[in-house]
C-alpha cells in the first residue's frame, strides 16, 4: 500500500484549470453523481494518535475534530489511501483542506491494485484559509484512491508542520447524474464522534444544524491572570476531555473580574458560542461576549454554572459581525473543588457563524 507513486499520468488526462481560491458548491459540475468515497475506509501511512484519524470520508466537511483528518508527525512525503472497496471509472475527486495547520501540496494518485499508482493531478493549498479543490481527468478504473502530501507550509498556528490536514475526500465516477457532494452543505458538528465517556468527556450541548465549522479551531487566545503551566493550553483545541492540558484555566489571583480573550483571525457574523466547563473547580459566572476591534466588546449573554457538575452551555443571540470572543470570569463558587476556587476553568470554546 506504500509503494512509491508513479509519475506518470494517465493518458490524456487534463485537468480542469481552476483558481486558485476554494471551489464552491454552485461550480460544481452538476453531473457528477454520488460521492464513491463516502464512509469508504482508508490507511494512513503515518496515523495520527491523537485522536484526528477519523473524518477523511465521513462526508462532513466541518473542520472539527473527528471531522477532519490529520496524519502523524513524521516528515514528510507521507500518504493516506481510500479503498473504494469496488473498481468503478472514477473521473474526478475533491479534496478539501482546513484553516488551520500547515497543509500544502498534495499529490492526488489511483490504482487498480493498491502496489502501482498513476498521479491525476498535483495542487497547492493556500495557508490559513479553507481550501478545497477539484481534480478532473480522464476517467480510469480504480479501487485506491491515493493522496499524497509532499511539501507543507511553515508553521502556521499551533500544530506542528509535520501534522497533515484534509477536511475531506469526496470521489466521483463517470456515469453521471445530479452530484451529490456535501460541499457546503451543513450537517452535524461531529457525526463521527465515538460515544462521550461521561468521567473523562464534558457532554456537549446539541447543535443547531445549519451552523457552519467551528471559527475558533486552533484560534489562539490570551488571558489576563495567565496560569503559567499546562493548564494555559486547551481553550480550542477541539478536544472536550475534563484533564490538563485539554482544558484551560485562569491562575489562581483572587481578583474578579478577570477574562481570556480568543482571537479568531478573521471577522464573521458570529451567532452562537459554546461553552463547556468541567466537573471540577469552582467556575461559576462567565459573561460572553464579542468584539470587532479588539478593543470595545458587547455582551451576548452569561451563564451560572453548577458546582462540581460538568455543563455545556450554547449561547445563541442576532448576528454580530466580530474577530475576538471573550469569556469574562465575574464570580465563582466559594468551595474549593480539588482546585483553589480562585481557578477558573473552561473545557473548550467553539464558536460559530450560520450558514
Amino acid at each position: 500500500m506504500l509503494q512509491k507513486i508513479s509519475r506518470t499520468l494517465v493518458a490524456a488526462s487534463a485537468m480542469l484549470a481552476l483558481p486558485l481560491a476554494a471551489i464552491t458548491p454552485a461550480e460544481l459540475p452538476q453531473n457528477l453523481g454520488p460521492n464513491l468515497a463516502l464512509n469508504k475506509p482508508y490507511e494512513s501511512s503515518d496515523k495520527n494518535a491523537s485522536g484526528w484519524d477519523p473524518g477523511l470520508t465521513d462526508g462532513s466537511w466541518n473542520a472539527a475534530k473527528f471531522n477532519t483528518y490529520a496524519s502523524g508527525r513524521e516528515k514528510l512525503p507521507k500518504t493516506v489511501t481510500i479503498d473504494l472497496e469496488s473498481s468503478p471509472q472514477v473521473a474526478a475527486i475533491l479534496v478539501g483542506t482546513p484553516h488551520f495547520g500547515s497543509t500544502k501540496t498534495v499529490v492526488v494518485s489511483l490504482s487498480a491494485n493498491g502496489n502501482q499508482f498513476t498521479e491525476v493531478g498535483t495542487h497547492d493549498f493556500a495557508a490559513k484559509k479553507a481550501g478545497s479543490h477539484l481534480f478532473q481527468f480522464q476517467p480510469a478504473k480504480a479501487r485506491y484512491v491515493r493522496l499524497t502530501f509532499t511539501g507543507n507550509h511553515e508553521k502556521q498556528d499551533q500544530f506542528a508542520t509535520e501534522y497533515c490536514f484534509i477536511t475531506e475526500v469526496e470521489v466521483f465516477g463517470a456515469t453521471g447524474g445530479p452530484t451529490q457532494s456535501n460541499l457546503g452543505k451543513s450537517g452535524p458538528a461531529t457525526p463521527g464522534l465515538p460515544p462521550v465517556n461521561a468521567k473523562l468527556e464534558l457532554p456537549r450541548a446539541r447543535l443547531p444544524q445549519n451552523l457552519g465549522p467551528n471559527l475558533a479551531l486552533a484560534k489562539p487566545h490570551k488571558c489576563d491572570d495567565k496560569n503559567p503551566s499546562a493548564w494555559d493550553a486547551g481553550l480550542t483545541d477541539g478536544l472536550w476531555a475534563m484533564r490538563r492540558g485539554s482544558t484551560f484555566a485562569t491562575n489562581r489571583t483572587d481578583k474578579f473580574p478577570k477574562n481570556v480573550t480568543i482571537d479568531l483571525r478573521t471577522s464573521a457574523r458570529l451567532t452562537h458560542i459554546h461553552v463547556g466547563v468541567p466537573d471540577f473547580g469552582s467556575t461559576k459566572t462567565i459573561a460572553v461576549s464579542v468584539s470587532y476591534d479588539g478593543r470595545t466588546f458587547t455582551e451576548v449573554g452569561r451563564h451560572d454554572f453548577p458546582f462540581g457538575k460538568a455543563e455545556a452551555r450554547l449561547f445563541e443571540f442576532a448576528p454580530v459581525l466580530a474577530r475576538q470572543v471573550r469569556l469574562t470570569y465575574l464570580g465563582n463558587h466559594a468551595e474549593n473543588n480539588r482546585f483553589d476556587p480562585a481557578y477558573c476553568f473552561t473545557t473548550e470554546v467553539e464558536v460559530y457563524a450560520k450558514q
